[in-house]
């Protein structure tokens, strides 16, 4: 069995999912299955710190070492930028904030055992924590051990799930754990001399063309739409758009005479860089005709402010 220390765990960690995702999807195992969510329980705080470890040294309990990628729906295209938020019990079954908690905690941290991280340009994360303990739910009933996870990606899609771990005695008995969604969310570990080390890769129902394109502090300062490319263009085409602040965004394409041929985007959206491919077809799924198309990006702030004068315009062909 090969051991790695606290400090070679990220880089081993991120190097096993990278080699995971590089495999041929029929060797993949649930590859295209987009991962379930579960309930969200009373325990979610919002705003938890930035860190990857979230135990402290001292923290009573069994290492754990959690690490994936994020993939968008394709099951293929690493997904950068996704927030990671994590809380978990303690190893006495307690969570930090929603109850008092009798033991744990030795640096009297607010967010014990809570954080967030966002995923690199590969689309992987990793973390570092302790086994959570059971806690009881009813008479002789008790929750198996989880972590709870929110995943909210770049182009807004958001998943709130549990993940369990196998040879858990409670799963069985437990109505989340035990449903059939909840399958590809138990995973193995294994045991090395630093503690626990599982893998966890997510599949999220993200479109691959939404992708955002720099997370690297690199963020715009105007609203911005580019020249499609390749334009003219017979198939497909990419446009890459620009929103300086987070924002409602409308990503549309009308033909000559005005009428609405497609939507392409329609949510909120973080500030970044963004690309989405339009394969020349109508919201019906249609092949449209040749000719002149304009596609037009509109962006509105939560408090219906306008962002960058509002909407932005340009022109593109195709020919077939």
């Amino acid at each position: 069995m090969k051991l790695i220390n606290r400090r070679q765990f990220f880089k081993v960690g991120s190097a096993a999912a990278l080699s995971s995702a590089m495999l041929p999807k029929w060797l993949r195992g649930n590859d295209c299955d987009l991962t379930t969510l579960d309930i969200v329980g009373p325990f979610y705080i919002p705003d938890s710190p930035s860190r990857t470890v979230l135990a402290s040294p001292e923290e009573p309990g069994v290492r754990l070492f959690i690490s994936g990628t994020i993939f968008a729906n394709d099951c293929e295209t690493p997904v950068e930028g996704t927030i990671i938020e994590v809380w978990h019990a303690n190893d006495d079954g307690c969570y930090s904030i929603n109850q008092e908690c009798d033991t744990g905690n030795p640096d009297n941290d607010e967010f014990n055992l809570r954080g967030q991280m966002v995923s690199d340009s590969q689309g992987e994360y990793g973390f570092e924590t302790i086994k959570p303990g059971w806690y009881m739910v009813g008479d002789n009933q008790f929750r198996p051990s989880h972590i709870h996870l929110k995943y909210t990606a770049p182009d807004g899609t958001t998943l709130i799930t549990q993940l369990y771990f196998e040879g858990d005695p409670y799963i069985p008995d437990d109505p989340w754990a035990s449903s059939p969604e909840a399958e590809h969310r138990i995973i193995p570990l294994e045991e090395t001399a630093e503690g626990l080390v599982g893998e966890f890769n997510l599949f999220l129902d993200s479109n691959p063309g939404e992708v955002q394109v720099d997370l690297n502090g690199n963020l715009p300062m105007i609203l911005a739409l580019h020249q499609n490319y390749p334009n003219p263009f017979n198939s497909t085409t990419g446009i890459r758009y620009d929103l300086p602040v987070r924002s409602r965004s409308l990503l549309n394409i009308f033909d000559v005479n005005g009428k609405l041929v497609k939507t392409l985007i329609d949510r909120e959206m973080s500030a970044g860089s963004y690309s989405v491919v339009w394969d020349g077809t109508d919201d019906l799924g249609n092949k449209v005709v040749s000719g002149i198309y304009f596609y037009r990006i509109e962006a509105r702030q939560q408090n219906g402010g306008k962002v960058g004068g509002f909407a932005k315009t340009r022109k593109m062909i195709l020919l077939k």
